[in-house]
Order: structure tokens, then sequence, then C-alpha cells
């Protein structure tokens, strides 16, 4: 789960606040630097562009720094899409909005299956 704030004037951040783990006693995931990724910002410099916002995302498994943008779509849904130079060369992820608890540990509820 990714809190997306305000970082400082008009631009937006997202943070990690919430990872689902596949055992309560497994350990939380690390960055590519070995930190937890609980409270890592990955979402970096989001400024609006008139129909969204553009800025960074990076992958905390290595690292890498992509160029996003961030849409709102009709149902509310966020599509983030990260990407190198142009954004016909990147990849779309659609985000829903979470509702249940959050640890303070960052660990989420399994979700039934």
């Amino acid at each position: 789960m990714i809190d997306i704030e305000s970082c400082g004037g008009a631009s937006l951040c997202g943070r990690i606040v919430g990872v689902t783990l596949d055992h309560p006693d497994e350990a939380m995931p690390a960055d590519y630097q070995g930190h937890p990724q609980c409270m890592l910002t990955i979402i970096r410099d989001m400024l609006s562009d008139g129909s969204g916002w553009m800025g960074q995302i990076e992958d905390p498994r290595d690292g890498t720094i992509y160029d996003a943008s961030m849409r709102l779509d009709a149902q509310h849904r966020l599509r983030l899409r990260g990407f190198i130079g142009i954004p016909l060369f990147g990849q779309t992820q659609v985000w829903t909005a979470y509702a249940g608890p959050v640890a303070s540990d960052c660990r989420l509820q399994p979700r039934s299956r």
C-alpha cells in the first residue's frame, strides 16, 4: 500500500505504508540497500500537468528511477505509468484505494483466497 501526500509546495510523494506478506512471521521485504521497505519513499516530485501528475518512481528492489505519470480514471483508480524517456516505452499499473487496517510495522492482513 502506498500513501500519497503533499511533500512540499505543489508536489506529491508516495511512501510504502503497507505490505502483504505470505506468512505472519515473514521478514519485511528490504530495498536494494538492505533497508526495510516499510515507510520507504518511492514516488517523488509529482507535479500537476493539468490532467494528472508527472514525476519519478523508484523500484525499491534495485534502486532504478523511472519517470512516471499518475492520473485518476473515471472509477477513481490511480493509473501510474513508469517509463524511460517517453511514456510510449513504459508500463501502466492500476492502483485502487485500500480501506482496511494497517499495522504500524506496515503489515497488511493477507487477502482471503
